[in-house]
């Protein structure tokens, strides 16, 4: 074996999925003696520049059956970071998609929407995925409009047209109600569509995307809702699986998946549609209040409710008690400061209205799983060349 490798990133710079997870490579190889990285464009001419390179092995975004062809003609150990691709290629480190559509559906079931959208999602396994991770959520009672078979969106293109009869789809769909967009730039559009037939964003239809592109979903009017994903972490597992490869250890057998890291929660989802006031109330309540450490009394008082008929009415609406769902925003404001911060554990426990680190600690891996800290090894960001605009979440 060589005693140097320059290992080859095939990217698409601008999505940022591609940039957080050559990010991610360059962070887990980046002080390997021998080793050096760079990137390459993930088409035919890319990889003819990396081989002239002295490419000894590449983490590819191999999207294209093109540029799986050329790869293999090289001789040298790939992994894909792609799952556009119906049959995507092996050896894979990626999302769990699955997880994400899940993830999805609970953040619009908990608006206390019953009328979910599904945007078109079968052109790609992500969506495919993401699209069954989303129905499989869904509990009875719950009306599923899924666009994919919707012949306002088959073929038109984005001609003006086309745009008309999915704008004028759109205005037909029951209000209030609650669509999932496969990616951010289909939620930016849908939000575009939305804004020219006329309906109200988050009030008759609140719209969730998918990877947190910043850049993209806090200039949309409203701000895009999105779910974020770990692709720091994507391409450090994906390094990992590739300098073992170099070393002649057998691919695995499976997908390597890594779990969604939360949902930004802005302004195309801040809508509380459930039919028991009581709980829409508490709920705003719960997710304005829950870092200043709050008790059901509080949120009793503040509704103006006994404590029993509080959490009657969250368990009739969510199926859960107060004590748990302020738990869950607390977690979820530390995992947004864990990941977009520096800040040591006491200060984000004090942040999120924790009594200490140690509360958050348990009260952390109880919710989510995990530790705080291995969570912000995982998921943290600080990612040159990427979004690096923070969330829009109120820590108050």
């Amino acid at each position: 074996m060589p005693s140097r490798h320059h290992i080859a990133i095939f990217t698409e710079p601008s999505f940022g999925y591609c940039r957080g997870v050559a990010y991610g490579v360059r962070v887990f190889l980046g002080d390997w003696p021998g080793w050096t990285v760079a990137e390459y464009g993930a088409d035919a001419e890319g990889v003819r520049w990396a081989c002239r390179d002295g490419m000894t092995g590449a983490v590819a975004h191999v999207a294209r059956s093109g540029l799986e062809a050329e790869l293999r003609t090289c001789g040298v150990s790939v992994v894909n970071t792609s799952q556009a691709r119906i049959e995507p290629m092996a050896p894979l480190v990626g999302m769990d998609n699955r997880a994400i559509g899940r993830m999805a559906a609970h953040h619009l079931l908990e608006r206390g929407l019953s009328t979910l959208v599904l945007a078109p999602s079968s052109t790609t396994r992500y969506g495919r995925d993401r699209a069954e991770g989303f129905r499989d959520a869904l509990p009875d009672g719950v009306r599923l409009i899924d666009l994919d078979e919707d012949p306002a969106w088959k073929g038109m293109g984005l001609t003006p047209a086309a745009r008309k009869r999915r704008a004028a789809r759109l205005a037909a769909l029951p209000r209030p109600a609650g669509l999932f967009a496969i990616h951010d730039p289909e939620g930016a559009s849908l939000l575009e569509l939305c804004r020219e037939a006329g309906i109200h964003v988050p009030g008759d239809l609140a719209v969730l995307g998918v990877n947190d592109e910043r850049s993209l979903c806090t200039t949309t009017t409203p701000s895009l809702s999105s779910i974020s994903v770990p692709a720091r972490a994507i391409g450090e597992e994906a390094a990992r699986m590739l300098a073992g490869l170099i070393e002649g250890r057998p691919p695995p057998s499976v997908p390597v998946l890594l779990a969604p890291t939360a949902v930004v929660a802005r302004g195309s989802t801040d809508v509380w549609a459930h039919a028991d006031p009581v709980a829409a109330q508490a709920l705003a309540f719960i997710r304005a209040h829950a870092g200043k450490g709050i008790r059901v009394t509080a949120i009793a008082d503040a509704v103006h409710a006994s404590v029993s008929k509080v959490e009657k009415s969250l368990r009739g609406a969510c199926g859960r008690r107060p004590r748990e769902l302020i738990h869950d925003e607390q977690v979820r404001q530390a995992q947004i400061l864990l990941r977009t911060t520096d800040l040591p554990l006491d200060q984000v426990a004090s942040a999120c209205g924790f009594a200490d680190a140690r509360r958050l600690w348990a009260v952390f891996k109880a919710r989510a799983g995990t530790t705080p800290g291995a969570w912000r090894k995982l998921h943290a960001e600080g990612t040159p060349g990427t979004d690096s605009g923070g969330p829009d979440v109120h820590l108050a």
